[in-house]
């Protein structure tokens, strides 16, 4: 199975939610970030089903936000970037 990601940015909440499916394990962990970060923290929410994740990012003020994919070692990139 192919595994898909779709990930949103709410500039009036400052979050990004992620969610992350057709993947029954998750290998990275989640930083903690200092107060200096534009990540304020990351977070792991409840994913209807047995082999996806949701998670969200939020942030401390606003950003542009780029995600996109890589391959060897495959990974998801999220680039955020202050305004």
């Amino acid at each position: 199975m192919v595994g898909s990601y779709n990930f949103n940015y709410s500039p009036e909440k400052l979050l990004i939610t992620a969610t992350v499916d057709g993947y029954r394990a998750f290998s990275a962990k989640l930083p903690k970030f200092s107060r200096d970060s534009l990540v304020e923290e990351m977070y792991f929410d409840e994913h209807l089903n047995d082999n996806g994740y949701k998670f969200h990012i939020k942030l401390r003020y606003d950003a542009e936000v780029k995600v996109f994919s890589l391959k060897n070692p495959a990974r998801i990139v999220v680039d955020i970037t202050s305004n």
